[in-house]
């Protein structure tokens, strides 16, 4: 709100005040109401239209007409100042509430420190109520340590880290307690920083046109005063497997953003396998097979489909009152991946012999209602006889209705 006041005042008096006034002093100081600080009468902006209506009036009624916009003008710059939080301090620390600051898309630095606002605000609020906030931690970019690094006045890489974690101690209230914890995340930055800079040839323009995006992204910080400690009151914490969508997004919305696909399925991997227990895991396989070799001669025999396979092996397993979480799992992710993407290939080729430059005027109803006649999944023969019988749908083929034919036509 305070940017948006902010922009509405500055708009209003660029229309009649001088523009080394507004760029010289703050906003907030410029008395809108002296005329020093006015334009001429022939410099004053009213808009285009306006300047082409009064062309034809007469020298004295342009001036009647330039005074009265000049009135209005000051009326509305001092009413914004007046009714707008022009010099309201609380809205100006704010900021942080603003969506393109709060997602850090803007700015190279979104510190949510409550604790700045209330000293600046010289206001006794308790810190109990900040914490039923969640907001406990500070977010920095990439780039804004990058830049405390190079701040220091050192040359050595390893002597500019230290003088980073004496910063982010400080800035964190990290206490002796956590100091491990903290240098080890910032461990994870200098590490990845490190090979970053040498892949650069440790040239400041150079890296940070390589490292655009992972410069932009954020790490967070905890501010340990403010996290130290819980209420037990507001919300309760809901586990990530209950959670909604939207919360899993947001909850992984840095991980998605500073880490690579591969490193991501990577990590997924390593967590899985930690996970399963190898000894019940293998216990179950061993039941799996003795099952599917007394099992084996008779799906050959009978052609047995895979589904029908899995149906059949997990009835036994729950007849005998046997585990298979484990196994499971691995046969839900095996299963749901197609043995190959030729179905998919197909289509695609189908759609490009269909929708070519010639025929390019076709609506995406009318290249869907081809493609599902080309894969309808009969013969030309079996097709002819199909349609045949279906009188209705012959008669919708000879008018307006064929791409529209309902299911009851269909009947």
């Amino acid at each position: 709100m305070y940017e948006a006041s902010v922009n509405i005042l500055k708009e209003f008096c660029s229309n009649y005040i001088k523009l080394n006034v507004l760029v010289n002093n703050s906003l907030e100081d410029v008395n809108v109401a002296d005329p020093n600080n006015y334009l001429s009468a022939k410099d004053m902006v009213l808009g285009t239209e306006c300047e082409n209506y009064i062309k034809k009036f007469s020298a004295e009624a342009t001036e009647l007409v330039k005074n009265k916009c000049l009135e209005f003008y000051i009326t509305a710059a001092l009413e914004i100042k007046k009714r707008l939080p022009i010099n309201n301090h609380l809205f100006q620390q704010l900021k942080f509430l603003d969506p393109k600051v709060a997602l850090h898309v803007v700015t190279d630095e979104v510190d949510i420190n409550f604790e700045i606002i209330i000293e600046q605000l010289n206001e006794n609020v308790d810190l109990n109520i900040l914490q039923r906030s969640g907001c406990t931690d500070i977010f920095l970019t990439r780039k804004f340590l990058f830049q405390k690094l190079n701040e220091s006045s050192e040359t050595k890489l390893e002597n500019q880290v230290v003088f980073l974690k004496k910063y982010l101690e400080k800035r964190t209230n990290c206490p002796e307690s956590k100091i491990s914890e903290l240098h080890k995340k910032i461990s994870y930055f200098v590490s990845d920083f490190k090979k970053k800079w040498s892949n650069s040839y440790r040239m400041k323009n150079r890296f940070e046109t390589k490292n655009t995006v992972w410069l932009e992204t954020s790490l967070s910080f905890p501010n340990y005063k403010l996290s130290s400690g819980n209420s037990g009151l507001g919300r309760p914490k809901v586990s990530f497997d209950s959670a909604s969508e939207r919360t899993k997004r947001m909850k992984t919305q840095h991980l998605r953003a500073s880490s690579s696909t591969d490193e991501l399925c990577h990590a997924a991997q390593m967590s899985l396998r930690a996970s399963v227990n190898e000894d019940d895991y293998f216990d179950e396989f061993m039941s799996f097979l003795n099952i599917f070799q007394e099992k084996f001669d008779e799906w050959t025999k009978n052609s047995t489909s895979l589904e029908q396979k899995w149906l059949q092996i997990l009835k036994l397993f729950k007849e005998k009152d046997m585990g298979i979480s484990t196994m499971s799992a691995v046969v839900e992710f095996a299963v749901c991946l197609p043995g190959s993407n030729a179905s998919i290939e197909r289509v695609f080729s189908l759609m490009t012999s269909t929708w070519t430059d010639v025929r390019k005027q076709m609506d995406v109803a009318t290249v869907k209602s081809c493609l599902i006649t080309k894969t309808y999944g009969l013969s030309c023969m079996e097709f002819h006889d199909e349609i045949v019988k279906n009188q209705s749908f012959l008669k919708n083929v000879h008018s307006t209705q064929k791409y529209t034919m309902t299911a009851k036509d269909k009947s």
